[in-house]
């Protein structure tokens, strides 16, 4: 195919990828890109002949090309850093089972913070007690037998967590009213004692954040725990409860919530945007319930919750961008006839979420949704998948399975490392026309290990595709105790050239992880 094909092709992947936003989500063109990433097998075969086309002017040598390779040198770096973080190329998770090591137990409900640690309720023993666990499997019992009855709990960044539990008088808080507690890292703090009827799932997921703000659940509204005081934000408007759908709050204090308006007889969701109240499905054929699930906020205001339109079977997915709501289900082209059991959105606008037949004769499934890409993909099913979810920041979610805590955690497809271009020296100086070899180091560094690096597939140069190593070694360079590694090649198989101030590496990791470092350089001597 010609290269100026090729550049067409190219420049109309794009035009796709710019327009696949959420932006512009009304605009039926990201079923084309889920359409390309199905058609191609592999995504990745979308960048292979634009790479090749920018790796062809590298090549050019004509003086009058000079500006043209400048240009492409940097599209290079441009289409690896896109090409290895887009999400297009099908982003990999590894599932691991958080308490199998225990045995059988009974779980239910999850919330996931940013730390990887996860407030659930388990029983032990005869007892049920509200516990947290960690992505190593090791479990912090906080109630220890000190409740009536705990329930679902949410815990945000900085550990503390708060859950539902009967306290005075004994009683089941499964079937009636509940008290919130809230447990600061130190001490236990009833900050409901029996003065509001609260729902048994009033604080399940992200109801508690980092500034310990508290969005409950009730049934005569939402509340809101503000550290000292309760206030009930419905007051004075016809919603008259929460129909025993946890709420959801960012950190900025804005709450999505479903409300009961029994004036329309319906549940609607609704935003509680620090001020007022907004109902976000007041369509009259969009209604909340049956094939639905409660909504999920992040901290740009931005909403995800399942609902269903009149008329049309099985729940969808849809999202409030700010501004309007969006039916994803359509938009996207995403699964319909399902029931949509549990959702959760985090603040990269990624949406992990459990759908199930809606009569139960098949397996519930679990998916993954990034909204920046469009990318759409099943991350794990069951006919004991249950349908809490949650997904954070590291785009890792947790979620129930069976007797289980599940913990599907993201493998990155490119890690940026850190490099030094000459460890010997301070200058990073380079003779372009030098037939010697240079070294570069890759370090071991927040959590990498250089010696996970599989040295045949390093590169190094003008933008980290022309050069192949010559010897490997592996040595602590920069005196941490940790071995890094340090690659050779051979200086005029680089592309460096008078005048540039930076070279790169890139490579894999054993595990197939794409590896990518940048260190400036000096080009000397050269003249002007």
């Amino acid at each position: 195919m010609p290269l100026a094909q090729d550049h067409e092709n190219f420049r109309a992947a794009l035009l796709s990828l710019k327009a696949a936003t959420y932006y512009s989500l009304d605009v039926p063109f990201p079923p084309v890109l889920l359409a390309l990433s199905r058609n191609f097998g592999s995504p990745l075969l979308l960048w292979v002949r634009p790479l090749a086309w920018v790796r062809q002017l590298l090549l050019r040598d004509s003086k009058e090309d000079s500006i043209m390779k400048t240009v492409a040198r940097i599209a290079f770096v441009f289409l690896f850093l896109l090409a290895a973080n887009t999400t297009l190329l099908g982003q990999e998770f590894r599932i691991l089972n958080l308490t199998e090591s225990l045995g059988s137990r009974f779980s239910s409900g999850i919330s996931l913070n940013n730390q990887n640690v996860i407030a659930t309720l388990v029983e032990v023993g005869s007892t049920r007690e509200v516990v947290t666990v960690d992505i190593n499997g090791n479990f912090t019992n906080l109630t220890q037998g000190g409740f009536n009855f705990p329930g679902q709990a949410s815990i945000n960044d900085l550990a503390q967590t708060v859950f539902t539990a009967d306290v005075e008088p004994p009683g089941d808080c499964t079937v009636a009213n509940c008290n919130v507690v809230f447990w600061n890292g130190i001490s236990f703090q009833n900050i409901t004692n029996g003065t509001i009827p609260v729902e048994p799932a009033g604080v399940l997921g992200r109801a508690l954040n980092d500034s310990g703000q508290v969005a409950i659940g009730t049934k005569e509204g939402l509340v809101l725990h503000n550290g000292a005081n309760l206030i009930m934000l419905t007051a004075g408007t016809s919603i008259t409860g929460t129909g025993n759908v946890p709420p959801s709050i960012n950190s900025n204090g804005q709450i999505a919530f479903v409300g009961i308006d029994l004036t329309i007889n319906r549940n609607d969701v609704y935003l509680f945007d620090g001020s007022a109240i907004i109902n976000l499905t007041i369509k009259p054929a969009l209604q909340v319930g049956g094939a639905g699930a409660g909504p999920s906020i992040n901290d740009s205001g931005h909403i995800a919750f399942g609902g269903e339109v009149i008329g049309v079977p099985g729940g969808h997915l849809f999202f409030y961008d700010g501004t309007r709501t969006i039916d994803l289900t359509v938009t996207l082209g995403l699964p319909d006839e399902v029931s949509i059991l549990g959702v959760s959105l985090n603040n990269n606008d990624q949406v992990a979420l459990i759908t199930a037949s809606p009569f139960g004769t098949g397996p519930s499934d679990l998916w993954f949704l990034d909204l920046n890409t469009g990318e759409f993909k099943q991350i794990d099913s069951g006919l004991d998948l249950l349908g809490t979810v949650q997904v954070n920041d590291h785009s890792n979610i947790a979620y129930i399975k069976g007797q289980n805590v599940m913990l599907a955690t993201l493998i990155p497809s490119v890690v940026h490392v850190t490099i030094d271009i000459r460890p010997e020296s301070d200058a990073n100086r380079i003779n372009p026309k030098s037939r010697g070899n240079i070294n570069v180091a890759i370090f071991s560094v927040n959590g990498f290990d250089a010696t996970s690096v599989d040295p045949s597939t390093v590169r190094f140069g003008a933008t980290g595709i022309e050069a192949t190593p010559i010897h490997v070694q592996q040595r602590d360079v920069d005196g941490d105790g940790r071995r890094d590694m340090v690659v050779q090649f051979k200086i005029q198989e680089t592309g460096i050239e008078c005048g540039d101030t930076s070279a790169s590496l890139t490579g894999q990791t054993s595990n197939g992880v794409s590896i990518i470092g940048t260190g400036p350089v000096i080009t000397a001597p050269c003249k002007k």
